[in-house]
């Protein structure tokens, strides 16, 4: 079972953000106003849905922007995913929460620019 974590960029430069194991998880709660949570809960081998959170700066530049995710299970892999959108697509054992999933090309490695968040019409 592994699960799945998305973090948004909006153009304000704020960070909407759900996850997933095993099916949708709870809505975030980030007291700092970094998140907003949009995915339905489901529960999880740890007997509840996990929550993604989010600290650190909005400012890319000062890099200490930290993600988080709990509870979680033990011993499985996880990623975070951004996209542009919101959804509701079934995914594993889940559902996507966000859209579109878009590939410009696979097998290659592009680095991030730190100075600036990615947008949707960037290629990475």
């Amino acid at each position: 079972m592994a699960f799945r974590i998305m973090p948004r960029f909006l153009p304000l430069g704020s960070l909407l953000t759900t996850a997933l194991v095993a099916g949708p998880l709870s809505t975030p709660a980030s007291a700092q106003g970094l998140s907003t949570g949009y995915c339905t809960a489901a529960t999880n081998s740890t007997g509840a849905g996990a929550a993604m959170d989010a600290s650190g700066s909005q400012d890319v530049a000062q890099n200490n922007l930290t993600l988080s995710a709990a509870p979680m299970p033990t011993d499985q892999m996880g990623i975070f995913f951004y996209g542009p959108n919101q959804a509701m697509v079934p995914f594993g054992k889940g559902y996507r929460c966000v859209a579109p999933v878009a590939w410009a090309s696979s097998g290659s490695t592009h680095r991030l620019p730190r100075a600036a968040a990615p947008w949707p019409t960037q290629l990475i």
